[in-house]
């Protein structure tokens, strides 16, 4: 992605991602949909083809949410998330580390933060752990770092994150600077996606009496489907293709596990890193002449 500003920008930008975190003039990477853009332009005259700005107040401000990946050094850090997540980072056996986003309570930011199955990338190196970070209140002061979020390098971020998570504030500065990578980015459009909406905000993929263009992607609406997963964005693409095109072929049923109780006890199996739930005996008992108590079993619950 070429950083705003030309020539230049780039190159700082690319001399700051070698020497460390990013500054927040050249990565605040806004990334709002083009194509919703145009679906509000085209017709101009209609105001049936969507609604781009959806719903709620302002050009979208309540609508952004701030992320950062963060990718930590050395061993610094990984003790803290261990202690937290009960679980070693540095396992790298497929598993969760922190089992989805933990959020801190009573940050200012709201920050909340994930550390996933690692390693993240094919590639990562054995000692480093990839973080996810985010913030729901990105417009307030932080309780360690006194700047709203929005506002912070990626080292002020780090060093907010490292103060929830209880390293002693004396060491905080030089664990900030020296043993993580953190790359903020502005999502203006990212929490649009679950705002209250009518059926118009979103268009059709291939509207009504249209025969040479469709809507693609998070914004477009499809049947059943839910948004937020790249296999909302594929199914778009497959059903303009076979509809402008007339193609003969079925697009894949989108997979009904909401209302499937098999999905679910796999659910909560893998959740819980397939720890089993001990029941009382008695009432495993009486599970057990039902064909609850099989399903509980099979898919690994008790």
């Amino acid at each position: 992605m070429r950083a705003p500003g030309g020539g230049r920008a780039a190159a700082h930008a690319r001399l700051d991602l070698a020497t460390g975190h990013a500054p927040r003039a050249v990565h605040r990477i806004e990334t709002a949909s083009r194509s919703i853009r145009r679906g509000g332009q085209v017709p101009p005259s209609d105001p049936g083809p969507t609604a781009p700005e959806g719903p709620g107040p302002g050009p979208g401000l309540r609508r952004a949410r701030e992320g950062e990946p963060l990718t930590t050094l050395d061993g610094k850090i990984p003790p803290y998330i261990q202690k937290i997540a009960q679980r070693d980072p540095f396992a790298f056996n497929g598993r969760q580390v922190t089992g989805g986003l933990s959020t801190i309570r009573d940050s200012a930011w709201v920050m909340s933060w994930n550390c996933e199955r690692q390693p993240h990338f094919k590639a990562q190196p054995k000692d480093q752990i990839v973080i996810w970070i985010t913030g729901q209140q990105d417009d307030r002061p932080g309780d360690f770092v006194k700047k709203p979020m929005r506002e912070c390098t990626g080292e002020e971020i780090t060093r907010e994150w490292l103060y929830h998570l209880g390293v002693p504030t004396e060491q905080i500065p030089e664990i900030a600077a020296k043993s993580a990578i953190c790359l903020p980015c502005i999502m203006p459009f990212c929490t649009a996606f679950f705002m209250p909406r009518r059926t118009d905000d979103r268009p059709n993929i291939v509207p009504e009496h249209v025969v040479n263009f469709a809507f693609l992607g998070q914004f477009a609406e499809t049947e059943r489907d839910t948004i937020f997963t790249t296999e909302y964005s594929v199914r778009t693409g497959m059903e303009a293709v076979y509809t402008l095109l007339n193609v003969e072929r079925a697009v894949p049923e989108v997979w009904g596990s909401a209302y499937d109780i098999r999905c679910w006890l796999k659910s909560i199996a893998v959740s819980r890193d397939y720890e089993k739930i001990e029941l009382p005996r008695p009432i495993m008992e009486l599970l057990d002449r039902t064909d609850i108590g099989g399903l509980l079993r099979k898919y690994g619950v008790v």
